[in-house]
């Protein structure tokens, strides 16, 4: 794959973590993962959420449940093995033991989900996740991860060091003194992002668009890297997008366990990074716009006998958002800015516009064809682009060496937004108005760089859903749905092959 070129070679320590002996401890880890997983899953689908709902939310706090036990650990200075992780699993067993009736329901959905809906696309898609769960379970840290060992083992022996929450969470395998299973959490993540995206679709259209929006939201190369990786990109993402699926709720039914995942997402993303943190402050004013127009002040009279989930949530608030080493720093701290306004955050608009073209298909040809630099000076205007100059300074090549994401999320997920802010329910229109301020502020604040793609990827995952609402039966039929279905498929499988 093109990206996979030209990158900076560095080399792995000499002084690794030792795997040999301790590389079974990764199954004991993941044990306690999955462990996790199945009793919030249980509980979950007990108190009325769908199945794609129920697996989206107890993915996703088990990343945060497990980013939370670490930071403990680190600051009450315990020893690295002390066995919280291993008693919120031993709690969780007890939870499924509970809530042992969700198991049935959720064989009932399988059984009646899988035998029917696209068995072979279903199937092949199945075997290309399964796949990059695999990588992601054998990961190594490479070239394509220099920061991972310098970043990992300062926090693994700094006492007490608290590190981000989106990073601390592979400290769940580092613990045992093996980096087999680090990128786990990515891949958890990465699933997550695809049941999350199923449930909301699901809002929008029936069972087949929705499947084939889910495919092509999977085929992301961008989100496939990560999901591979020790995703600590995707991460933050799949906390963004939970959190927009728990507002959806809230607004269609209130209750007290959605509003503290709520918060416990919020907090998540407010110390992430300037992108988190702008996305945490979009989401939360969202959130309560939504609430607002559609209930007034009265889940507000409810809370006061909701005690122990205030005091769970002010807790979970205070370890996630860390607002007690200061309020985070403005914006895009250290990056440099836009220095020319609007006009320069119109510029960068555009640039990001013809990046995102970038795909592993078509891409591939292009680059044994034609060069990128020539290709673009002959689709840029002039007048737009005085002479030509779309990326100064450097060479379009180097820019589509980097993942973007893809053609189908450039010809179908901007389109979606675009047509919802106009003609979109009021929900909708109100999301996709969020997001457009978001990619606004984008452009606007800090100066065009390749490497700004990672503040895309918010916005993709939390539209990733919007082509259900363009796409109604008698706009896609069944030949073109099958087509599209299979044209994921295939970048799907050629993004996997540069894993």
């Amino acid at each position: 794959m093109p990206w996979q070129h030209n990158r900076p070679r560095t080399q792995t320590p000499k002084k690794t973590i030792a795997m040999a002996d301790s590389s079974w401890l990764t199954g004991v880890a993941l044990v306690e993962l999955l462990i996790q997983v199945t009793g919030l899953l249980f509980y979950f689908r007990t108190r009325g959420r769908t199945l794609a709902e129920a697996l989206a939310t107890a993915l996703v706090t088990t990343l945060m449940l497990t980013s939370l036990l670490q930071q403990t650990t680190w600051l009450l200075s315990l020893p690295p093995l002390f066995p919280l992780p291993e008693a919120a699993a031993l709690g969780c067993v007890i939870i499924a033991f509970q809530n042992r009736q969700g198991a049935k329901k959720v064989y009932r959905d399988l059984k009646n989900f899988l035998p029917k809906r696209h068995p072979v696309i279903l199937g092949i898609l199945a075997v290309c996740i399964g796949y990059i769960g695999l990588k992601a379970l054998l990961f190594v840290p490479g070239t394509h991860h220099p920061n991972f060992f310098h970043t990992m083992v300062l926090y693994s022996q700094s006492s007490g060091m608290l590190g981000a929450n989106d990073v601390v969470i592979s400290h769940h395998f580092l613990r045992f003194g093996t980096v087999f299973g680090t990128a786990v959490p990515g891949f958890m993540a990465y699933t997550a992002m695809l049941f999350a995206t199923y449930a909301l679709s699901r809002r929008y259209a029936w069972v087949p668009i929705s499947f084939t929006v889910t495919a092509m939201v999977a085929s992301i190369p961008r989100f496939v890297l990560s999901g591979a990786g020790p995703g600590f990109e995707i991460i933050p993402v799949s906390v963004a997008l939970l959190a927009l699926l728990l507002a959806y709720r809230l607004v269609e039914t209130p209750n007290a366990m959605d509003g503290f995942l709520v918060v416990c997402s919020l907090s998540f993303l407010f110390s992430s990074s300037s992108a988190g943190f702008l996305v945490s402050l979009i989401l939360a004013a969202l959130f309560c716009l939504l609430m607002f127009r559609r209930h007034g002040f009265l889940p507000l009279s409810t809370v006061k006998n909701r005690w122990r989930k205030i005091l769970a949530s002010v807790v979970a608030c205070f370890f996630f958002s860390r607002l007690w080493n200061g309020f985070p720093p403005p914006l895009f701290h250290g990056v440099k800015k836009n220095g020319e306004g609007l006009a320069g955050a119109a510029v960068s608009f555009m640039k990001y516009l013809i990046a995102s073209t970038d795909g592993p298909v078509p891409l591939d040809l292009l680059q044994t064809a034609f060069k990128p630099d020539h290709i673009i000076k002959l689709l840029t205007p002039n007048w737009l682009f005085p002479g030509n100059q779309v990326f100064p300074g450097e060479s379009a090549t180097a820019v589509f060496n980097l993942p973007w994401f893809g053609p189908l999320a450039f010809l179908f997920v901007q389109p979606a937004v675009i047509y919802a802010m106009f003609r979109g329910p009021r929900r909708l229109k109100a999301v996709a108005l969020a997001l457009g301020a978001y990619v606004y502020l984008i452009c606007l604040i800090p100066a065009w760089k390749p490497e700004n793609l990672c503040y895309f990827s918010y916005f993709y995952a939390l539209a990733g859903f919007f082509p259900a609402f363009l796409f109604p039966p008698w706009r896609l039929g069944i030949w073109a749905k099958r087509g599209l279905q299979i044209l994921c498929i295939l970048v799907l499988f050629q993004t996997c092959l540069a894993l």
